[in-house]
């Protein structure tokens, strides 16, 4: 069903929806060379959203859109073809009307400086919630987020924010080597559970090997 919906969604991007009628995409409107990445559904499962990649190498852009199909969004759909990925680098819903991720490349007046701030389904920058990361985990209460140091640095530092700081609250881990993590892409990848009280995460134990663990973070409320 989820896939049906997909396919729905991006047919009516290349082909009907009035969004989209005048915009040039990279690769042209083909959507059999599409691809489409990081798809999640929002917090009560009335929303989706995907980044859709339309040439290979080409500009990543970040739609949202009703689970029936319907108001489909492009993220600052005004941000010219030839301006790269303009999207938080990673992405997750916050509620149903608004996305938070990484600021690297959007358009707009903030730094982009991999805080992790807060915008709207168009793209409209509301605050900023986080400081410095990279993957991103978000406690379902939404007090809590977690990051880790950008792609290649060494150490590789696992951080916790509380929501609206842009310090840390604690440090989960520090780890010297990056091969594991970087170079055979086994990501942090941080979470929380649904009490919102742990964080888990991917540790290496060296080079070559890494485990899954998770931190009782209930007594830093």
């Amino acid at each position: 069903m989820n896939r049906i919906i997909y396919i729905i969604v991006i047919s009516l991007i290349a082909h009907q929806c009035p969004l989209f009628a005048s915009y040039s995409w990279d690769g042209g409107k083909d959507p059999e060379k599409w691809s489409v990445t990081h798809p999640m559904f929002s917090p009560k499962g009335t929303r989706f959203c995907f980044s859709l990649v339309t040439a290979p190498g080409g500009r990543q852009h970040l739609i949202s859109a009703n689970t029936d199909g319907s108001d489909i969004r492009l993220w600052n759909s005004s941000c010219p073809i030839d301006t790269g990925s303009d999207k938080p680098l990673h992405f997750l819903w916050w509620d149903e009307d608004h996305i938070c991720g990484n600021d690297q490349e959007t358009e707009g007046d903030t730094p982009h400086d991999l805080t992790v701030k807060l915008w709207d389904r168009d793209g409209n920058y509301i605050k900023t919630i986080a400081g410095f990361g990279y993957h991103l985990g978000l406690s379902p209460d939404r007090n809590w987020l977690s990051a880790e140091t950008f792609y290649h640095d060494d150490p590789i530092d696992l951080f916790l924010y509380r929501t609206g700081s842009i310090e840390p609250a604690a440090y989960a881990f520090r780890h010297y080597g990056t091969k594991i993590t970087w170079k055979l892409y086994s990501h942090v990848n941080p979470s929380f559970g649904r009490n919102s009280k742990r964080l888990y995460y991917n540790r290496p134990v060296d080079n070559e090997y890494l485990q899954a663990y998770f931190a009782d973070i209930s007594e830093l409320e």
